[in-house]
């Protein structure tokens, strides 16, 4: 008995280690294959999470028909006690099943700008039972960090303001005197929102139109552009002269300090313009 039993256990274990170190290798020849295509890190994290969780799936479902194949009944007893933890635990249940479902099906990632209910802020974290956010309001960093349970995502909606169906179209406005060179000035506004786009993004290859064709072709309409774009207007009162506009595309998270730094930009230039004047 005792040795039909060591060698019932044995025989077990190297299946164990073998389905172990098989998928070990596969996990990390995936992982390998999918970053010489993508070097997004952001994009990297999420498929190694649901590359993993996959694995680890695969890997019980291997164990258990292993270890407990013939012991139908245990299987049964087994079922019992989980539903009885699923009942008497029924948060921690929803939080896990929330994890799964972040990483899954991608809601979001670390350091993307999101809101859950009325929580807005930066994802700090991902944990097992929680996410933590970095809290804004007006899309300032208050200093406070939320820990939102995982299993919120499960009943609510949740908006990603980091994806890239989601990004924002800003504007600036600039009031400039009717004899001003209008031409020029929309030259100069457009020239600043293009230099800051250029450098800010220049390593990000979501905001690209290749990036949008390829994975959100439905999100690039025939006239989509991502260059900014200079629009001229009247104002209800024809004493505030011109109103010279550029609108344009970037990620909510960076939307202050774009508007800021454009529009410093734009103002350096108009120093060495004596021809471009603001509206008094």
């Amino acid at each position: 008995m005792l040795t039909n039993w060591i060698h019932y256990a044995s025989k077990n274990l190297l299946e164990t280690i073998f389905v172990f170190f098989l998928l070990t290798a596969i996990y990390l020849i995936l992982t390998l294959l999918f970053a010489r295509k993508n070097a997004d890190k952001r994009y990297k994290h999420r498929y190694r999470m649901r590359l993993f969780y996959l694995m680890s799936v695969v890997f019980l479902i291997s164990i258990a028909q292993i270890w407990l194949n013939g012991f139908t009944h245990l299987l049964a007893i087994l079922g019992l006690v989980s539903a009885a933890i699923v009942i008497a635990n029924k948060e921690s249940v929803m939080n896990i099943t929330g994890c799964l479902i972040i990483n899954w099906r991608e809601l979001f990632a670390e350091g993307d700008f999101i809101k859950v209910q009325e929580i807005r802020g930066c994802v700090q974290t991902i944990g097992l039972f929680y996410f933590t956010v970095y809290e804004t309001v007006d899309n300032q960093f208050t200093g406070s960090t939320v820990r939102v349970p995982n299993g919120l995502v499960i009943t609510q909606p949740v908006v990603n303001y980091s994806s890239t169906e989601n990004l924002s179209r800003q504007h600036i406005d600039v009031h400039l005197s009717i004899n001003s060179d209008l031409i020029a000035a929309g030259k100069h506004l457009k020239e600043a929102a293009s230099t800051y786009l250029e450098a800010a993004y220049a390593k990000r290859q979501q905001f690209s139109m290749g990036f949008l064709r390829r994975h959100h072709s439905n999100f690039v309409q025939p006239h989509f552009s991502l260059k900014p774009k200079i629009l001229f207007s009247m104002p209800s009162d024809p004493a505030k002269g011109i109103i010279l506009t550029v609108e344009f595309f970037c990620f909510l998270e960076d939307a202050v300090e774009a508007k800021a730094v454009i529009l410093a930009r734009f103002l350096s230039i108009m120093k060495d313009k004596p021809d471009i004047k603001i509206a008094n």
